[in-house]
């Protein structure tokens, strides 16, 4: 189990990273030793008792099953009071390991400790660092300054959370072109270049991003994604193991090869996108209370939003298949915060927010983008605010060539 478990975070972890495009499904999964074994196993065991039971004669068979009813029936009272006894075993085990969220106050199982994911999660972060020796910006850097001061001013103004308060935070520059950021559980944040070159305009929208990954170490969730796939894992050999059992070999092997696949649309994902929206949420709490502008967070997800719409020659974004909302259920679940998030922004005593509405200005570039032609290929850049002038985005073929 504790291999099962390092290998479980490690596939967790590994989503961790906020990709710039995030509409991708991986149609094959990587599966641990032991999860093979598990499955062999398990429809080994069905084929057998299945075959067994096809070789038995008719009259065998109507035996058996009057002497099952028999035996249930002689020995009903024994069975139900095993069955309430394992029933209440089985609830007092998940009330033992049923955790509370902070800030969301949100109820959830957790059956991995502490002190198991910081082992695992040590042995993680040698493996990032191993990939990405080389290009690891310097300290001294004005680069890594800038982040540093923004992850500064969000861990200081949220010190009232225990998580923060009691986490030894350590920051590291990735110079490489991949859009990613992530924070391990142990703290360790990672930020890669593509990010801040391709992905926000500025330090507002920066914070915010900075403020969602921290918020996936408050809320715990690396530890939450590691029980709940446990826990599908299991479920997912016992389905094996049935459609072995009740079918035959060919149906069975059809039906195994698609559970891991309904299971990952159907229960993992759908459970991903709901903790990036609770990510989100608290996210913007954390932002709000450094006094940055809020508004931001918002912004930068129409902006995106519209940049992968421009991208994919108009088409809508789905999120069905996808382990993130989609970027415009992202702002309209921030738009619907943002005055809960800004009365905790006045409570800090922050300066007020002023000028222009970003996200209005966002809806302004789109109908300006409405009537523009945009040929196939073309690619929306979002430009910084320090380099874009009098401009938000720039639409360029894939030859960089600017047409706008």
């Amino acid at each position: 189990m504790w291999t099962l478990r390092s290998y479980l975070l490690r596939q967790c972890l590994s989503h961790t990273g906020k990709k710039c495009s995030q509409s991708h499904l991986q149609f094959s999964r990587s599966i641990h030793p032991l999860l093979w074994v598990s499955r062999i196993t398990s429809i080994f065991t069905a084929r057998v008792l299945r075959r067994k039971w096809r070789a038995l004669p008719a009259n065998e068979k109507l035996q058996f099953k009057q002497q099952s009813r028999s035996f249930a029936y002689r020995h009903r009272f024994v069975l139900s009071a095993s069955g309430c006894l394992f029933g209440g075993l089985l609830a007092y085990r998940e009330y033992q390991h049923t955790d509370t969220t902070v800030v969301t106050q949100r109820r959830r199982r957790i059956h991995v400790s502490g002190e198991q994911l910081d082992i695992l999660t040590r042995n993680e972060e040698k493996m990032i660092e191993s990939r990405i020796q080389g290009s690891v910006i310097p300290t001294s850097s004005g680069a890594y300054k800038q982040i540093e001061g923004i992850v500064v001013r969000l861990l200081r103004a949220n010190q009232d959370l225990e998580c923060i308060r009691d986490t030894q935070w350590k920051l590291t520059v990735v110079d490489s072109k991949e859009c990613n950021a992530f924070v391990l559980p142990n703290g360790h944040i990672f930020v890669f270049g593509g990010i801040i070159e391709d992905f926000v305009r500025n330090t507002d929208q920066l914070s915010f991003l900075l403020s969602h990954e921290i918020a996936h170490v408050v809320l715990k969730h690396s530890a939450e994604k590691v029980s709940k796939a446990t826990r599908t894992e299991f479920m997912e050999i016992l389905a094996i193991f049935l459609l072995f059992l009740g079918l035959p070999d060919i149906s069975a092997f059809f039906f195994s090869l698609i559970t891991p696949f309904l299971t990952n649309i159907l229960l993992n994902q759908p459970y991903s996108r709901q903790m990036e929206l609770e990510a989100d949420k608290v996210g913007l709490q954390l932002s709000a209370k450094a006094c940055f502008d809020i508004r931001e967070a918002a912004a930068m997800w129409r902006l995106v939003a519209l940049k992968m719409e421009v991208e994919a020659g108009g088409a809508p974004e789905n999120d069905f298949l996808s382990t993130h909302p989609s970027f415009g259920k992202r702002a309209d679940q921030l738009n619907a915060l943002i005055h809960e998030a800004l009365q905790i922004r006045a409570s800090r005593h922050c300066k007020p927010v002023g000028g222009h509405d970003p996200v209005r200005s966002v809806e302004h570039i789109r109908r300006q983008l409405q009537g523009a032609p945009i040929a196939p290929g073309t690619k929306l850049e979002i430009l910084p605010e320090r380099a874009r002038g009098d401009k938000a985005v720039r639409l360029t073929q894939r030859t960089a060539a600017r047409i706008v």
